[in-house]
């Protein structure tokens, strides 16, 4: 039937509309330049990653509904290249971009890449809470006003949508929380100003992505900043069997053995969170081509 009706147009002059397909193989460089990937780029609210496998479309994560997002699954999982496509995604999108990693790796070479400020969280924890501290101090006022004014959270998201978009990359949480409660001598004491941060920034326009293995996350689970990272469930899941997983719910995938399938690296499973994010398996462009 769509086809009848797009040849249709076609023979009578009107413009055919792009039927959706998801490539064979699918690569960051022609998916930005996709039409209805360039309109979600030109909008305050949508972030564009992947392909909705079931439908072919665009993919976008919601910038009105979540702060912290993770990402998911253990080494070679596909994590890296979602990390990558981010980056790209939020440069696109334009705002400032903040990354937080070991000092080496991939990470490191996207954030050059993109022109993100790129951070060694085992030196320079302070230097970001220094540096950033007015700017969280300026827009927490203005979003408080908001609140006691009566505000629903919509309402909010419109009213603060003016601030320029700041994201924020911490490669892997179990890393970066180690290196936060780390004690050196004669280093500063951070670790309350990055949980007072991961706690209270919702609706700041700053949002944050989390790398996350779940099977290191035992040494720092229970940790304040840990928890409250983690707290809305809400994220990307890489490598499949999300039945050996407890961190975030996929209340679409409802067989056992669904579950338990093993993913290639280009499909993502987003969580459902608290029930605001879009959900479906996703397949994931090739960030570096």
């Amino acid at each position: 039937e769509q086809f009848c009706r797009e040849k249709k147009e076609a023979s009578s002059g009107t413009p055919a509309r792009r039927i959706p397909r998801i490539p064979e193989h699918p690569v960051w460089s022609e998916y930005r330049e996709l039409p209805e990937v360039q309109a979600l780029f030109a909008d305050d609210r949508h972030l564009p990653v992947g392909y909705l496998e079931e439908s072919a479309y665009p993919y976008s994560l919601d910038l009105g509904v979540f702060f912290c997002y993770l990402v998911a699954g253990k080494k070679r999982s596909g994590k890296q290249n979602f990390f990558s496509v981010l980056l790209r995604s939020c440069a696109e999108k334009g705002g400032k971009l903040y990354v937080f990693g070991s000092g080496k790796g991939v990470l490191k070479k996207e954030a050059e890449t993109v022109g993100a400020e790129y951070y060694n969280e085992t030196e320079e924890l302070f230097r970001f809470g220094t540096d950033f501290q007015p700017e969280l101090v300026r827009r927490n006022k203005k979003k408080r006003a908001f609140e006691d004014s009566g505000m629903t959270e919509e309402e909010l998201y419109e009213a603060m949508k003016d601030e320029e978009a700041v994201f924020v990359f911490i490669e892997d949480l179990t890393s970066f929380t180690e290196a936060l409660y780390a004690k050196k001598e004669g280093a500063p004491v951070v670790n309350g100003w990055y949980e007072t941060f991961i706690s209270r920034a919702w609706y700041h326009r700053i949002y944050v992505f989390i790398g996350i293995d779940p099977e290191t996350i035992g040494t720092v689970r229970g940790r304040a900043f840990y928890e409250h990272a983690v707290h809305d469930r809400t994220g990307m899941h890489f490598g499949g069997n999300v039945a050996e997983q407890r961190l975030m719910s996929f209340d679409y995938i409802t067989s056992y053995k669904d579950q338990a399938r093993i993913e290639g690296l280009e499909t993502g499973l987003p969580s459902t969170g608290d029930g605001r994010m879009a959900a479906g398996r996703t397949v994931i462009p090739e960030a570096r081509k």
